[in-house]
């Protein structure tokens, strides 16, 4: 257990979604205070700015629906077109980033998250309002999410590869970050900020697994989160404490054992980077208390 959240196998897209939200909020606690390290203006970077325009176009095709209508469906060339420009991982692949980068980053994968949560969210308003009891709040969010997971899948899957391309790219900087920290700035709000970001993508690695099994997913987007989620198992399983990262070597162990022959390359590729056994970077930053780098 990381942060108050156990390690279980989920197949629920929008679990996932809302994981990487949380992932992206508590990298910005983590480095909270870091403009005194960064640049004041985020630099302007043509593949980044490109993923922002596509969000900009993406909430133009929404605005065009009316305010309660679905969201907008992949199978609509326009809207396919503005998925895939805000999903494309070479934004992020085609830049070497440095910590002065860190807050463009924060900006453009919140800003792919944003959609995303738009999908897994959609019809919320009409669920829940604000003299809805918690306990049925919380049933008809669950009963929401499991719709919404079958209902826009593919748009979902679409934007999940960036998502896990961003804590790729972000997850060796938040590193970097904590190893140079002086121990007086290793504050309960940094501290906590990390360890809800690795309770957010212990659910998020696992969920995306679990996606990437999902017989109903496109094979053109298998393809990618699967290529993905290999890149990342080594910074994912670096940031946990070992404890969770055998939790999740478990979990990927029956994963491998239940796939097909062609998903098994992968996962045995992420079971390698999870049977790792040594805890320093992130991993041992988990473990420390405020003031004591």
């Amino acid at each position: 257990m990381i942060g108050g959240a156990t390690v279980r196998r989920t197949s629920r897209i929008p679990t996932l979604v809302l994981s990487m939200k949380l992932f992206s909020t508590c990298v910005l606690a983590c480095v909270l205070a870091m403009a005194s390290t960064a640049s004041a203006a985020a630099p302007s970077v043509p593949g980044l700015d490109e993923v922002m325009r596509a969000r900009d176009d993406f909430r133009g095709l929404a605005a065009g629906s009316g305010q309660d209508a679905a969201p907008p469906r992949r199978a609509d060339p326009a809207v396919a077109d503005v998925l895939a420009r805000l999903g494309d991982t070479r934004a992020l692949t085609a830049h070497a980033y440095t910590v002065d980068d860190i807050g463009r980053l924060l900006e453009v994968c919140g800003a792919v998250t944003e959609v995303s949560v738009g999908y897994a969210l959609s019809g919320l308003q009409q669920r829940i309002d604000a003299d809805t009891a918690p306990a049925e709040a919380a049933r008809q969010l669950q009963a929401l999410a499991e719709e919404n997971s079958a209902r826009y899948r593919d748009e979902i899957a679409a934007l999940l590869p960036f998502l896990v391309r961003c804590a790729t790219v972000q997850l060796p900087l938040m590193a970097g970050f904590f190893d140079t920290l002086p121990k007086e700035e290793v504050t309960s709000v940094r501290l906590g900020g990390l360890r809800q970001a690795q309770a957010g993508t212990t659910t998020m690695y696992i969920g995306a697994l679990a996606m990437l099994a999902d017989a109903a997913l496109r094979q053109d987007d298998r393809v990618r989160l699967q290529r993905e989620l290999v890149d990342a198992a080594p910074a994912v399983s670096r940031m946990l404490p070992l404890e969770v990262r055998l939790q999740m070597l478990a979990q990927i162990v029956q994963f491998e054992k239940q796939a097909d022959q062609a998903l098994r390359p992968a996962l045995e590729s992420i079971r390698q980077s999870f049977a790792e056994a040594g805890c320093e970077g992130l991993c041992a930053a988990g473990s420390l208390v405020p003031g004591t780098g």
